[in-house]
């Protein structure tokens, strides 16, 4: 039964994000997402916000999500029957309230317009994460388990080769408890690209930041994976400089631990090393040698965890 269920859920979620269409986006990059014809990708057009502040310009994204594009090989974001009941926005998170007809679209359906409104949402500057209800109720995914707070990189982008089939798995990551002394765990399903490692899928992921209320990044987001490889046990996360930027505002040993604590929940890694454009001789945050190969430190774990 348990197999079934999988095999279900890799057919429902096996969908197409397209990087581009027919249509340009606009000088500013400014785009709306819509669905293609055949509702298998989403595609970006064009488009023109004239707001002035953060309201006005997710009202402005709202209603074009809500209109009917003007190609005839796209269809509009948000289904006719599907209404807006509401939305807040409070420090750059935006959860969005639809009414009851939005559980009565088809799952692939669902996730593409769902890839579509968060992708479109998040280029007003005041919104970073998205989350969406139905009738005052969060959203749940296939399994049964609510969909937190997303971002753009929720949702990674294949180009619908059997080369680039979809996989889908359950990731333990660690991030920042809220004085960023400790890590806390988050249980999340994350869909990727076939041929894309599952450790770089983590490091990624660890750079997005997380996606439910209660935890905090711990990787400053310019931060670039490099290459990330795993050879007897020991996986080489390989980062550029921007790794040790300014970040967050959390301790050297919860970033460091955020990403060996979130790797070595992969059965075939037990040591993590971490290099800055290929170099080890590095202090990361004036104490932290990066020559170090480092393990697994459950005391990094906030009690109650």
């Amino acid at each position: 039964m348990k197999k079934l269920r999988i095999f279900l859920l890799l057919a429902i979620l096996a969908v197409i994000f397209t990087g581009c269409g027919k249509e340009a986006p606009a000088a500013d990059g400014t785009v709306v997402y819509y669905l293609n014809k055949d509702v298998t990708s989403i595609v970006p057009v064009s488009c023109k916000i004239t707001g002035d502040g953060p309201e006005i310009r997710v009202e402005e994204f709202l209603a074009k999500l809500e209109s009917a594009p003007e190609s005839v090989d796209l269809r509009r974001t948000i289904p006719e029957s599907v209404k807006i009941l509401s939305y807040t926005l409070d420090r750059k998170q935006l959860y969005l309230d639809f009414s009851a007809e939005y559980l009565n679209m088809d799952k692939a359906t669902e996730v593409l317009v769902r890839a579509a409104i968060v992708k479109t949402m998040v280029q007003v500057d005041e919104v970073s994460f998205i989350g969406i209800r139905v009738a005052g109720e969060p959203i749940k995914d296939s399994t049964g388990s609510t969909i937190g707070l997303m971002n753009e990189n929720t949702f990674l982008d294949n180009m619908g080769s059997e080369e680039n089939a979809t996989k889908i798995t359950n990731l333990n990551l660690y991030f920042a408890n809220k004085t960023g002394d400790k890590l806390k765990n988050q249980s999340c399903v994350v869909e990727y690209n076939a041929n894309v490692a599952v450790e770089k899928v983590i490091v990624e992921q660890l750079i997005a930041g997380p996606t439910e209320e209660g935890y905090y990044a711990t990787i400053p987001k310019d931060t670039k994976v490099m290459n990330v490889t795993t050879k007897d046990g020991v996986c080489y996360v390989n980062l550029d400089t921007g790794f040790t930027g300014q970040g967050y505002d959390v301790l050297g040993t919860v970033t460091i631990y955020s990403i060996v604590n979130s790797l070595t929940e992969l059965p075939g890694v037990t040591d993590v090393q971490i290099l800055v454009n290929g170099e080890t001789n590095i202090s990361y945050k004036d104490n932290i040698s990066l020559e170090t190969i480092f393990q697994r430190n459950m005391e990094m774990i906030e009690k109650g965890e």
